[in-house]
């Protein structure tokens, strides 16, 4: 299929103008960050568009230092893409590619992730959502092959994954995108949301009626829980790798282990016991339950929810 493309830098309102190869996943379902429904907001509009956050500046600022990285460990040369290719029969689907690995055809795209990401990948392999945005890259741009370069500053560590072409899957990613782009988009019909999305609705609903906040103070303090819900994410993930390199340390055996400043004890617990109130009732019907229940006193309750971005 012959490519075409163009140089362009988008701003947030040039950028619901085209579907780029990173929204299909989201279109497939295959996003764990964004659903349908949200990018069908931010491409009509009805949602301020993501512009990035601490992690995005930092992989932005990150790029150039993992490519030069990259190319001092394994001797091959990356060139700077600043072209975007387009479909030549669907203009409204875009890929902007990170670089080209010169004298090949292959392309390479660059993350660079936090410690407990990086550790993440290593151990589970790529996510689907960017599977599928290297397949709709490599379709794009008529090239065969993909590297993934996952660069981590913390560690200074780069480890990264090889995909090749697939037809099949990009043509399931196209006439996703093209359906979605005709179907919801243009035709300005919302797809439907999933079953969190509903959930969500209901519950600013019963809150009552919505306020929308656009001073300075408001968008700061939802910055702000943005950014420690970003950090406890993160020490989970951190405690997670840091458990399973300490278990693989004793090769998972019970007991007692002291070293570095530490005692580690690692013993089996009974499990919790718990009442089975469902049980009771459907072994005794006669009883009405209701009348040992208790309520507590009212509290106040604060959920934040975030589009998936």
């Amino acid at each position: 299929m012959q490519q075409t493309s163009f140089t362009q830098n988008f701003t947030a309102e040039e950028r619901r103008q085209y579907i780029g190869a990173s929204d299909i996943a989201a279109i497939m379902g295959l996003d764990p960050y964004k659903t349908p429904l949200d990018l069908y907001n931010q491409k009509r509009g009805l949602v301020e568009s993501f512009t990035g956050n601490n992690h995005t500046e930092r992989g932005t600022k990150l790029e150039a230092v993992a490519a030069d990285e990259y190319s001092e460990l394994t001797g091959i040369n990356l060139r700077r893409k600043t072209e975007a290719f387009v479909h030549p029969d669907y203009p409204f689907i875009v890929g902007h590619i990170d670089r080209i690995v010169t004298g090949t055809d292959r392309i390479a795209e660059i993350k660079c992730p936090s410690v407990a990401a990086f550790r993440k990948l290593t151990r589970e392999g790529l996510p689907k959502n960017w599977i599928i945005q290297a397949q709709v890259y490599l379709g794009l741009s008529g090239r065969k092959n993909l590297t993934w370069i996952i660069f981590c500053a913390d560690l200074w560590e780069i480890a990264s994954f090889d995909i090749e072409f697939d037809a099949i899957i990009y043509a399931a990613a196209i006439d996703a995108a093209a359906k979605f782009w005709f179907e919801n988009i243009k035709a300005e019909v919302p797809p439907v949301a999933d079953k969190e999305d509903k959930e969500s609705i209901e519950l600013v609903k019963i809150g009552g009626e919505l306020t929308v906040r656009d001073d300075p103070q408001f968008a700061e303090a939802v910055n702000r829980w943005k950014e420690a819900i970003d950090l406890e994410k993160e020490v989970s993930e951190l405690k997670e790798v840091a458990r399973i390199a300490l278990l693989e340390t004793f090769e998972n055996e019970y007991g007692r282990y002291y070293g570095n400043g530490a005692t580690v004890h690692y013993t089996e617990t009974k499990g919790r016991v718990t009442f089975d109130k469902k049980l009771l009732a459907a072994t005794h019907p006669e009883l009405d339950l209701s009348k040992f229940e208790k309520t507590g006193k009212p509290s106040n309750s604060l959920r934040v929810y975030f589009a998936k971005v």
